[in-house]
């Protein structure tokens, strides 16, 4: 029923999408990132996403974005690290996430997340929680590579399976997995706790 209710939803959106706060969201996601000639890094397209947004989103639009993204995601870098940038751009603390719905699960999302409870409702790609400081991270779905990647702290937990490199490179916080896990997990990693309830190994 989820399923239908997003298709409505979408349905009810596009009267709106124009002259809307998801217009405008859509139209910060789809302005060129560029400096000169050279397409901007994965960081610098983050520091893009931060100073173009200056308007004062609830959970509520941001979770309707994310629905709505299905039918304009461009790559999934830019879905992933445009998703982080709106939520670490708001007060409020919690906020629900929606992927399912997405071509390509999307890479980086909860990138710096700076304290937000973070439910996604499906998978995700490579680099979840990247440099996160703070918050919880929840995943109702599968993950690919490097979850954890380089954390401070924090707690990310995946209620699915993830494919390799848990952890790496992590400073402290703390990794579940409720599922199975690939192999190389902690890599160069300093502090902090993995935890995989499943198998382990290739």
């Amino acid at each position: 029923f989820e399923e239908l209710n997003n298709e409505q939803e979408q349905r009810d959106l596009l009267p709106e999408i124009k002259n809307s706060t998801l217009g405008e969201m859509l139209r910060i996601y789809q302005s060129p990132r560029v400096i000169g000639n050279k397409f901007l890094n994965d960081h610098q397209r983050y520091e893009f996403f931060l100073r173009a947004i200056t308007s004062p989103y609830t959970a509520r639009d941001i979770e309707r974005f994310s629905r709505f993204l299905r039918d304009h995601e461009g790559t999934h870098i830019d879905a992933g690290i445009y998703l982080s940038a709106l939520v670490n751009s708001w007060q409020e603390e919690e906020i629900t996430l929606h992927t399912s719905g997405l071509r390509l699960a999307p890479h980086k999302l909860g990138y710096e997340n700076n304290g937000k409870y973070i439910t996604i409702k499906g998978n995700v790609e490579d680099t979840l929680g990247m440099n996160m400081r703070d918050g919880i991270i929840t995943v109702d779905g599968d993950a690919e590579d490097y979850v954890g990647y380089y954390m401070y702290d924090g707690k990310i937990v995946i209620n699915g399976n993830v494919r390799r490199y848990v952890g790496s490179g992590m400073r402290n916080g703390e990794t579940l997995v409720n599922g199975n896990a690939g192999v190389n997990h902690g890599e160069n990693s300093m502090g902090g706790g993995i935890t995989i309830i499943g198998n382990s190994g290739p």
